[in-house]
């Protein structure tokens, strides 16, 4: 899991060497076993700490540490990678979390479009969006295995030759409907459900696929009657198809 595109654009440090980095991730299914967290290293220095917290603090932020590892002098100008075990997240999201140890430590930056909007920075427990909402993400990543069936079939394997994201069907529906959409190479598709105000509900697929055509389920039995939408976003490609709930 990751917002950044891999390309070190900038880099962030603290005077004091003691700040956070925290980045907000959302599984798309349960349980997730969190296998590694990684950090870009621009600039090395003393150490650092990599840790794993659940979004169970006040109004979403870091609350509980599940995981804490130390790093001493790792490599500038790669990725860091700290082997996780015994990580299981069963509902809601998990911030990973890099704590600087010492001032000439500095983590890298993807300032290309799009920001993820769920990067935070901060001291102790205090955390604040990253930057004060700069467009920057800090390079922070976490290598997860996801259940066994998420709902998600590889229904061809043969290559498509463009994007696209078929009407669901049944629609109207009750309570589940079927998308089908097809990608012609590998890469990272993300696919969302979003209600009339335009607030995500759930992330039905945010995972790398390869090269083909899916069908992904939808299970609308905890929502209320009404127009919702669902969208795509693989490789530059966007699109939003809306559809009706009636119960």
């Amino acid at each position: 899991m990751a917002y950044d595109d891999g390309t070190s654009e900038s880099s962030v440090s603290w005077s004091g060497g003691d700040g956070h980095v925290a980045q907000h991730f959302i599984p798309p299914a349960y349980p997730l076993n969190i296998n590694a967290i990684k950090f870009f290293i621009a600039t090395t220095g003393p150490g650092f700490s990599g840790r794993i917290l659940l979004d169970d603090g006040p109004n979403g932020l870091p609350g509980t540490e599940v995981f804490s590892q130390a790093i001493t002098n790792p490599a500038a100008g790669s990725f860091t990678t700290i082997p996780v075990t015994g990580v299981t997240i069963d509902s809601g999201g998990f911030y990973v979390v890099w704590t600087m140890n010492g001032e000439t430590i500095a983590i890298g930056e993807d300032i290309g479009t799009p920001i993820s909007n769920r990067s935070y920075e901060g001291f102790g427990n205090t955390y604040s969006p990253y930057r004060n909402g700069a467009i920057q993400d800090p390079m922070i990543r976490a290598t997860v295995n996801l259940p066994p069936t998420v709902g998600v079939q590889n229904t061809s394997s043969n290559v498509p030759d463009r994007y696209s994201i078929s009407q669901n069907y049944p629609n109207p529906f009750n309570p589940t409907t079927k998308i089908d959409f097809a990608i012609p190479k590998n890469g990272l598709v993300k696919i969302a459900i979003y209600d009339i105000l335009g607030r995500e509900i759930t992330k039905l697929v945010n995972s790398n696929l390869t090269a083909g055509t899916y069908s992904v389920d939808f299970d609308g039995a905890s929502l209320n009657s009404g127009i919702y939408f669902y969208r795509i976003e693989a490789d530059g490609f966007v699109a939003t198809k809306k559809m009706l709930l009636i119960k």
